[in-house]
Order: structure tokens, then C-alpha cells, then sequence
């Protein structure tokens, strides 16, 4: 059965805020962070382990003041696991800092980067164990003159693990030109650089301007998004910055194409600066957002030369772009504006995700303007706005947080959890972890989520022990429940694309996502 309750109670603990909202929905801050268990979690965003804990990281703070990664409970028992730039690096910094987001693997080990530190101080990829010991598997190459190097330098965005086992991920510089480099990793840290990015000032007809991850789709090939580049123009004349963004596939012998570029139409009415990683649906397409552009006029970006409150948007594999929403068409922006991260699909089929600014009542905390909102999207496109963080009605002083910037993660128990990069109940406003209930009911889901029959998967669920059958699409597989928290499985012969099924004593569970698999 779903432990909603013993996870209510948890979280009642440490409560900050609660409400009560529509349709049997509970929000609850989980956690405040501190000066001293570091802060701003900033894009590093959320994930589950093998352990039923969530993982995280801080770019700031920390016992050193570099940032940390963190595990916590769902009922919101933060522990911080390490702390980069250990006393005595300072300067150089050779084990890193300001780590980015996490990835787990498919061994049951987590993975990351950073953007500084390493040996040249631009970076590096590590491995940690769910208890937090930390192993370095590669670091950057050094920056040339010219920025250009071999290599790439200062990483960005979460890591994906292909269905060769090899983790890919972007650059944010280095490669031809500076502008950053797509790149693969082995477990054992063999380094390959696949695909070099190059934008020329002023003639830019490439993506531009990395900011987050890749996602490797159901055919194989990596997709992402780029904050500049692509051919949209806007703002008239040359100068830095000036083309809206792009959606490109990566073929995993690096050759790329772009999809789309934003900014095509005028005044960026399709949108401008994707900042979010690309999510695919259950239907093939892939799913995301634009921090600026659309048709959204009643919001203030800071620059008479960004127009729009931001998108959410649709596009095939083939290229095939739809605008599904708007933000901020209505006096006051209730729907919230400027999207800053990607979605995720829920159980439910709906999309879910945060803007950074919008919504509910004005907060002093937040510059005169809303702190942002927690959404609801059809991939129809009907937003349901779900929580207005900051609100008056919610909390005086923005003890909910405010001003989320990285991807909610739903806990295989159903609810959602997610960061806010300030607000909170402590008087450093260093930002919060937050608690979502919708009502949905506990799934399991596969890690990876695509391989060959005969591969190794995890099972990540609640409540798995006593488990007496797990399938793939009807077929079933050879399994060893490792915990109560995950379930290692073979991918049978003869098995085909389609949902995994666990039962156990106390429920049938579905996984998430159908698993592929692949020829």
C-alpha cells in the first residue's frame, strides 16, 4: 500500500508550510537549507537511488563554501555526503566544486560533474556509491589561448547513460572555437569526444551556448537544446547572443542536425532560450520549455531587447514544432512566467513543471514579483497551475521558497519532490526541498530504460520485498530482490517493448515508462 501517511508524518516534523490544494493536492516544504548544510541547490535538481533516498547537490556552502552532494528521506532527514574543495586546496580546488546534477547508473552508483576543479580547473565527472564515497573517473582539459582544447571544459547539465553503458553528456567551453563539446565516458573514465559545437559571431547557424544535458530517445539518438545559437534572429544588429536558441539531435558517432530554431517567427513568438532538458513522451515526442519568447506580454524580463514570458513546447523527432502554452497572457501572470527548467511525464501521462518567476500574489522577497509555480500540462497543452510559491495565502515571507530552476523528480511512492533556489524558513533564505502529493499511487521504474534481452536492469520501487513476479511486456524475467527499495532483473529472450510488472504481496506495480527493447 502507498505509505502517503507515514511520509505525511515525516514531513509534519520539519514542516514549514503546508496547503491544502485542489483535487486532494498537498504541498509541504521537507527541508530549509543552511549556511552550514550548504545552499542554492540551483539545476542540480533531485533523483532517487537504489536506497529509496533522494540525491541531490548544492553549488554553494557546505563545510567549504563550494558545495555538496546530499541525500535525504522522502519524510525530508537531510544528511550532506561530501563537500568539495576540502581545506588546503584552496586556489585549485583539485577534487572540484560547484557540482552539477546527478545521474544514477544502471550498477547502482551515481554520477556527476563539476564545473571547476579537476587538475586544470575546468571541471571533471565523478562516481560516488550511495554511502557518499567519491571517486574522480576523468577531469577536463586545460583551456588553449584561444579556448579552444581537445577535450571540452566546464561541463553542464545531468549526465545520461546510453544503452552502450557509456555516459554522455555537453560542455559548456572548450572544443572548436570555445563553444563547447558533446562528449562520452566509460565506467573505467575513457574519455571520447564526439562532437565539437561551433557558432561564428554574428553568422551563427549552429547551436550556441550550452546550458543543459542530453537525452538519449527511443531510436537511439541524443537530443538537447542550446540557450543561443541555431538561425532565429531577434533584437536586430550583431552583437553576442542574438539568435533565440535551438532543439538539435546527436547521433552517437556525433553527427548533428538541428530540429528547430527559436526565434524563427517575429518578436520570438515561438519562443526564445531553451534552458530545460528535453523530455521524451510515452507518445515519441519530446517535450520542453523557453525561459523567454511566446506570446505572453504582461511580464517584465529585465531587458527592453526579450520579448515574451516563455513556452512550453512539443516537437518530433522529425522536427515538427508546436507551440502547447503561453505563459503570462493574463493580467498578472497567474500562470506563472519563465520557465527555467525542463518537465517531466508522470504517471498520470501529464507533463509537470516549475517557473521561476509568475503566479500568485507579489513578494518583497522576490524583487516586487511572484516567486514562481508548480504546473500541470496536457501534452494537448491545458495548463493547470498547481501551487503558487511565495504566495501570501500560502506563507508569509516566502517560507515555501521560491524561484525553482531545476526538473521535479516523482518518487516511485507517487508524489513529486523538488528544490527552490531561496526563500525558506531560516534567515540565511538559502532555498527549500519541497513535497508534492497529487494522489497518484506508488510505480516502479526501470534503470535504464531501453537495452538488449539478456542485459541487467534495475528495478527501483517501495514495498518490494516478498516480490513473486517480474515481467517485461507479458514475458517473464529472472529477478533478485536486492531490498525493499530495488529489484535487479534480466531482460528475458523474446521479451518485447512495453511496461515492466512487479507484483509483490501487497500490490501489482507498473513501471513508469514502457522499457525498450532493442533489436
Amino acid at each position: 500500500m502507498r505509505n502517503t501517511k507515514s511520509v505525511a508524518l515525516a514531513v509534519a516534523a520539519v514542516l514549514a508550510v503546508t496547503t491544502q490544494l485542489a483535487h486532494a493536492q498537498t504541498f509541504a516544504v521537507v527541508h530549509d537549507f543552511t549556511t552550514a548544510d550548504s545552499y542554492q541547490p540551483e539545476q542540480g535538481g533531485l533523483i532517487q537511488a537504489t536506497n529509496g533516498d533522494l540525491y541531490g547537490t548544492t553549488q554553494y556552502g557546505g563545510v567549504n563554501g563550494e558545495g555538496s552532494v546530499f541525500k535525504m528521506t522522502p519524510g525530508g532527514t537531510l544528511t550532506t555526503l561530501y563537500n568539495f574543495c576540502p581545506p588546503g586546496s584552496e586556489g585549485n580546488c583539485v577534487d572540484a566544486f560547484q557540482p552539477g546534477p546527478l545521474t544514477l547508473g544502471a550498477n547502482g552508483k551515481i554520477y556527476g560533474t563539476t564545473i571547476g576543479g579537476g587538475g586544470e580547473s575546468v571541471g571533471l565527472v565523478f562516481e560516488m556509491t550511495p554511502a557518499g564515497a567519491m571517486t574522480v573517473l576523468t577531469a577536463f582539459c586545460g583551456l588553449a589561448p584561444d579556448g579552444d582544447n581537445a577535450c571540452g571544459a566546464n561541463p553542464v547539465g545531468a549526465l545520461v547513460q546510453g544503452t552502450n553503458g557509456a555516459f554522455y553528456g555537453v560542455t559548456a567551453a572548450g572544443g572548436v572555437l570555445g563553444q563547447g563539446v558533446a562528449f562520452a565516458i566509460t565506467n573505467a573514465g575513457s574519455f571520447y569526444n564526439i562532437h565539437g559545437f561551433a557558432c561564428i559571431e554574428f553568422t551563427c547557424n549552429n547551436p550556441d551556448s550550452l546550458v543543459t544535458g542530453l537525452i538519449q530517445g527511443t531510436d537511439g539518438n541524443f537530443y538537447g537544446t542550446t540557450e543561443e545559437g541555431g538561425t532565429g534572429a531577434f533584437g536586430g544588429g550583431n552583437g553576442g547572443g542574438q539568435y533565440g536558441g535551438s532543439v538539435f539531435k546527436l547521433t552517437p558517432k556525433g553527427a548533428l542536425t538541428t530540429l528547430y530554431s527559436f526565434c524563427s517567427l517575429a518578436d520570438c513568438t515561438d519562443g526564445q532560450s531553451p534552458t530545460g532538458v528535453l523530455v521524451q513522451g510515452a507518445d515519441g515526442n519530446f517535450y520542453g520549455t523557453t525561459k523567454f519568447g511566446g506570446l505572453g506580454s504582461q511580464c517584465y524580463n529585465g531587458s527592453p531587447g526579450i520579448e515574451g514570458c516563455g513556452t512550453v513546447f512539443q516537437i518530433t523527432p522529425e522536427g515538427t514544432f508546436t507551440t502547447l502554452h503561453n505563459f503570462c497572457t493574463q493580467s498578472g501572470c497567474p500562470d506563472g512566467q519563465n520557465p527555467v527548467a525542463g518537465l517531466i511525464q508522470a504517471t498520470d501521462g501529464n507533463f509537470y513543471g516549475t517557473t521561476y518567476n509568475g503566479g500568485g500574489s507579489p513578494s518583497s522577497n522576490c524583487s516586487d514579483n511572484p516567486c514562481g509555480t508548480i504546473f500541470q500540462i496536457t501534452s494537448s497543452g491545458a495548463l493547470t497551475t498547481l501551487v503558487s510559491l511565495c504566495d501570501n495565502k500560502l506563507a508569509k515571507g516566502c517560507v515555501s521558497g521560491g524561484g525553482p530552476v531545476a526538473p521535479l523528480v516523482q518518487h516511485t511512492n507517487g508524489d513529486f519532490y523538488g528544490t527552490t533556489t531561496f526563500g525558506g524558513n531560516q534567515t540565511s533564505f538559502n532555498g527549500t526541498v519541497f513535497w508534492l502529493s497529487t494522489g497518484l499511487s506508488p510505480f516502479v521504474k526501470t534503470v535504464p530504460t531501453s537495452g538488449l534481452a539478456g542485459a541487467e536492469v534495475l528495478i527501483l520501487g517501495n514495498d518490494l520485498t516478498g516480490a513473486t513476479s517480474v515481467t517485461f511486456n507479458g514475458t517473464p524475467a529472472t529477478f533478485t530482490v536486492k531490498s525493499s527499495t530495488y529489484i535487479t532483473a534480466t531482460v528475458p529472450a523474446g521479451a518485447t517493448s512495453g511496461q515492466v510488472q512487479v507484483i509483490t504481496p501487497a500490490a501489482t506495480l507498473t513501471s513508469n515508462l514502457p522499457y525498450v527493447v532493442e533489436p
